[in-house]
């Protein structure tokens, strides 16, 4: 029997970060600052698509 479950793709990064949080045995506080210190890892690149992407469109 298969269960259909519709799952918000945006959510599925977070989830699966508390899931190998919680099996490596990290604290909340642990898991937190990771997830954020990623979060803000990925600033940079963002930045750098939206950019060309603006250049594109003025192009």
């Amino acid at each position: 029997m298969c269960v259909d479950v519709d799952v918000n793709v945006k959510n599925c990064g977070i989830l699966a970060a508390v899931l190998v949080g919680s099996v490596a045995k990290l604290g909340e506080k642990k898991i937190v600052s990771r997830i954020t210190r990623g979060a803000g890892d990925m600033v940079g690149p963002a930045i750098v698509v939206v950019v060309i992407g603006a250049a594109a469109v003025f192009e």
